[in-house]
């Protein structure tokens, strides 16, 4: 999506089919390039997170937090900093991060909402007055 809140203000009408086929190869010639770099930072954040932990007080925090050696990873590092943050802060975004991650929380379940109350004011009549 374009930075420019106007841009509809620079897009020109298509003339002919051979120009609207044109158009339609280079986006699609651009959305594949997109979609391949986005595979490829997907699977280079996925051997990170794969990869061994090794500065010491990173594996002094998940031994100390009962992690084997063998699942003391940079995804298990992450996991923990993310609790740890939860826990510290109680920070409700972090908790519900935390809650969704673990299967507790559905993604898509709907949070405890306060009930909606609906009040009608109309004038008052004679009859109200007098009761008063």
């Amino acid at each position: 999506m374009p930075n420019n809140p106007n841009f509809a203000d620079n897009l020109k009408p298509v003339t002919s089919s051979d120009e609207a086929k044109e158009r339609g190869r280079n986006g699609g010639i651009k959305s594949g390039q997109a979609r391949k770099a986005r595979k490829q930072a997907r699977e280079c954040m996925e051997i990170i997170l794969k990869s061994k932990v090794t500065r010491e007080e990173h594996i002094k925090i998940l031994s100390g937090m009962g992690i084997k050696e063998k699942d003391r990873q940079n995804i298990m590092l992450l996991m923990a900093s993310l609790f740890y943050k939860g826990v510290s802060t109680g920070d409700g975004n972090t908790v519900k991060a935390i809650l969704e991650i673990s299967g507790d929380l559905d993604n898509g379940q709907q949070e405890t909402q306060a009930p909606q109350i609906n009040i009608t004011v109309s004038a008052a009549t004679a009859e109200d007055i007098e009761n008063e």
